[in-house]
C-alpha cells in the first residue's frame, strides 16, 4: 500500500477529514482509519478489510463506513431500520450487524471483507 497523506486518502475514500485520523501500522501491515478514537476501517496490505463502528451507531459513522466500502469497490453497504444496522449487498441480501458487541475477550469482531474477491468473509 503506497504512502498517502490523510487528505489524499480521505478524498479518495470520499470521507471528511474532520475528526478523521489515519495511521499506518507496519507491524500488522495495515492502514487504520479512525473516526474520533474508533478504528472504523482496517485495510490490510493483502486485501483484507475489517470495518467496525466500535458501538457508535451514528449517521456520520455509517456514512463514513459506506463511503469506505464504496471506494474499495465492495458491493455492500450499511443501512439502518428502526435503530438497527444491517449489512446489505447489491442484490438485496441482508445480514444482521453485530458491531460493538464484544466477544469473550472484550474485542469487537467487526465485519471482514476480501477486496481481491469483493466477498464478505463469514
Amino acid at each position: 500500500m503506497e504512502h498517502k497523506s490523510k487528505a489524499q486518502l480521505c478524498k479518495e475514500l470520499g470521507i471528511s477529514t474532520y475528526e478523521t485520523f489515519v495511521q499506518r501500522d507496519n507491524t500488522f501491515k495495515c492502514l487504520r482509519i479512525y473516526h474520533h478514537q474508533t478504528a472504523i476501517a482496517t485495510i490490510y496490505d493483502d486485501g483484507r478489510v475489517k470495518i467496525d463502528n466500535g458501538g457508535w451507531y451514528t449517521h456520520t459513522t455509517k456514512k463514513r463506513i459506506n463511503a469506505i466500502l464504496s471506494a474499495l469497490g465492495l458491493p455492500y453497504f450499511i443501512r439502518q431500520v428502526q435503530w438497527e444496522w444491517y449489512l446489505e449487498d447489491r442484490s438485496g441480501v441482508t445480514y444482521p450487524v453485530g458491531f460493538g458487541k464484544p466477544n469473550w475477550n472484550g474485542a469487537t469482531p467487526g465485519i471482514w471483507f476480501d477486496t481481491n474477491t469483493k466477498a464478505l468473509v463469514l
